[in-house]
């Protein structure tokens, strides 16, 4: 299983858990529970804990970020 497959998983958890959550919240949450620090510099456009509809553009930046951090790593 790849780390965005795993991502997804904790999602899904997310979901199940806090029903109360707005599935951009939920993706934001999953994703900071994942890979701490790495939202610091998550772009305002493609932040989804307050708007929903910036998701796929988060979902763009996530995978490219997460392998730029692990690059500099």
């Amino acid at each position: 299983m790849d780390d965005f497959d795993e991502y997804l998983d904790v999602v899904a958890e997310v979901r199940r858990r806090h029903p109360e959550q707005r599935e951009g919240q939920a993706y934001f949450n999953a994703a900071r529970t994942m890979w701490p620090g790495l939202l610091d510099d998550v772009p305002v456009d493609c932040d989804p804990f307050s708007v929903d509809s910036r998701l796929p553009a988060f979902l763009e930046w996530l995978p490219q970020a997460h392998a730029a951090r692990r690059t500099r790593a």
